[in-house]
């Protein structure tokens, strides 16, 4: 990483690098464009390439938490009825404190299933070659699970865009993790003050696949599908797909080699070395994780992103066009 500090302002406080502008030059004979997007790419074709964010979203590990915690709390409803009820006469500030906690972790449970189910299959991000112009769907939470949690349209000008990878790092006392982003930032014309950024690929162990991705998109954008030959991803939920996400080692699928095809031979050892001797968090994760996305809605179509923009008093109609 060559610059200490972002051409953008302001800077991400996660920022660690910058990645090419889109219309900067690249050497075509050193870049393998079609080992770029890995599985993300969802539809290609001279008018729009869309990436998908499915593999961004986490999903499963929350679903299973709460789950313990009801089975938990279920097994334990006798003491904890005891504690709050019969004996509120005789310590009431402590059994109204307790049953106040009590509902306060329940709401915390139902904000925590609630994003594992309600959050959309897939938020696709659609650059429109045709256009010029990014249309990414958003899901808009708040911490209040009874709230309306919708989906939002973002747009951006293709041109008017920035590319950088963010890193996120954090120890628990006995590990350490480091983990990248690929964001893209919308600018102010002509400048570099940004107005808005979108995640587009997250939790990636290595930042060369993001620069692979990035690199894959701006030559899309510039010369559109000539020369490319891209592995479209599935759009089904599939229970094996779910239990080996974490495994692409172990898959022995009509995917799997697909999946290692795209994959750095550090990650695919990192998998191995780091996820199967944990296999008895992670299959469990990936069970939860089937049950969520079969309880998730689709991602929105062409339509109801235009009712949805609106609504909202916006319009992204000259970008989609005719699709």
């Amino acid at each position: 990483m060559a610059a200490k500090k972002s051409r953008l302002t302001p800077q991400s406080p996660y920022w660690y690098q910058d990645l090419p502008l889109p219309e900067e030059q690249f050497d075509s004979s050193v870049e393998d464009f079609n080992a770029g997007i890995g599985e993300d790419l969802s539809h290609i074709d001279e008018h729009y390439l869309e990436v998908s964010r499915a593999t961004s979203i986490n999903r499963g590990a929350g679903l299973l938490f709460s789950l313990g915690m009801l089975i938990g709390m279920f097994m334990l409803s006798e003491m904890i009825y005891s504690l709050v009820i019969d004996e509120f006469w005789r310590m009431p500030a402590m059994s109204a404190g307790l049953g106040a906690s009590i509902i306060g972790f329940l709401i915390l449970i139902m904000h925590v299933v609630k994003r594992e189910i309600r959050t959309p299959r897939d938020l696709p991000v659609r650059f429109y070659r045709s256009t010029g112009r990014i249309v990414a769907q958003e899901y808009i939470t708040t911490l209040n699970p009874f709230a309306r949690w919708i989906v939002v349209a973002k747009e951006m000008n293709w041109h008017d865009v920035v590319a950088e990878v963010a890193k996120v790092s954090g120890s628990n006392g006995k590990n350490y993790s480091v983990r990248y982003g690929l964001i893209l930032a919308g600018c102010v014309p002509g400048t570099n003050t940004v107005n808005q950024r979108i995640v587009l690929k997250a939790d990636e162990v290595f930042p060369v696949a993001l620069q692979r991705m990035w690199n894959f998109i701006r030559r899309y954008m510039s010369r559109g599908m000539n020369g490319l030959e891209p592995s479209i991803r599935s759009a089904d939920v599939s229970l094996t797909r779910c239990l080996l996400r974490y495994y692409p080692v172990l898959d022995f699928t009509v995917e799997g080699p697909d999946r290692r095809k795209h994959l750095h031979a550090v990650v695919l050892a990192y998998n191995a070395i780091v996820f199967i001797p944990l296999f008895w968090i992670f299959v469990p994760v990936g069970l939860c994780e089937y049950l969520a996305l079969k309880l998730a809605p689709e991602p929105l179509d062409d339509d109801q992103l235009r009712v949805v923009s609106l609504k909202r008093g916006e319009s992204i109609q000259s970008s989609i066009g005719r699709s």
